[in-house]
């Protein structure tokens, strides 16, 4: 192993470059790798892992941040998801982020406990970014899932799907058209070679057209 502060040229390590490197420590945690010199010394004092830790300890966080948007995202999933405070009465059913999906917060607050990880909530009309109270159901895992092993029993198939999903409708839109679900209309995608994060995009693509 090279000695700490040992210097080579680039090509003697297989970079392809004219620099030269040095045998380096990292100051935070120690690691030993090669590092760049520029004017006689390492580009760096830290690895790289430990550099972006700091970076991210250094920029606003949550309400302080340029990218704050009020603490509510969609995730490609379609679900909306709700950034709790570490006070907050339902903190404990947020994940380690401190976010809480918001169909089981709108659950949750109209029985004013937490919820239980077992206890299930079911959008009825399959839209899961519809979240009144009157769209969700409580219910338990096997009575969830029979309620979608009976939607796949019905006719929708792969093509009528990708025809209504090629003539520029949402998900939801092709669900309410087939009289199915969209965790259904969804599946026959992922049949038809479809991704989730595809979907995504193309209920974007869409949204933009109908702007404009």
């Amino acid at each position: 192993m090279p000695q700490l502060g040992e210097t080579i040229g680039a090509m003697q390590i297989g970079r392809t470059s004219t620099h030269y490197y040095i045998w380096h420590a990292c100051i935070d945690c120690g690691k030993q790798q090669w590092i760049r010199l520029e004017g006689g010394k390492p580009i760096s004092e830290r690895c790289r892992s430990c550099a972006s830790r700091l970076r991210g300890l250094s920029q606003p966080r949550g309400l302080n941040s340029h990218l704050w948007k009020g603490g509510r995202y969609l995730h490609v999933g379609g679900y909306v998801n709700i950034l709790l405070q570490p006070d907050d009465f339902f903190y404990p059913m947020a994940d380690r982020d401190g976010y809480v999906l918001e169909h089981r917060l709108v659950m949750a607050k109209h029985l004013r406990r937490c919820l239980h990880s077992w206890e299930i909530v079911h959008h009825k009309n399959g839209i899961r970014d519809d979240n009144r109270l009157s769209n969700l159901r409580l219910m338990s895992h096997s009575v969830h899932n029979s309620i979608h092993r009976n939607a796949l029993s019905k006719d929708v198939t792969v093509a009528r799907v990708l025809k209504l999903f090629g003539q520029g409708l949402f998900v939801s839109e092709v669900s309410q058209q087939l009289g199915c679900d969209t965790l259904t209309v969804r599946k026959r995608l992922r049949l038809a070679g479809i991704s989730a994060a595809e979907c995504w995009l193309h209920m974007r693509v869409v949204r933009r057209q109908r702007r404009s």
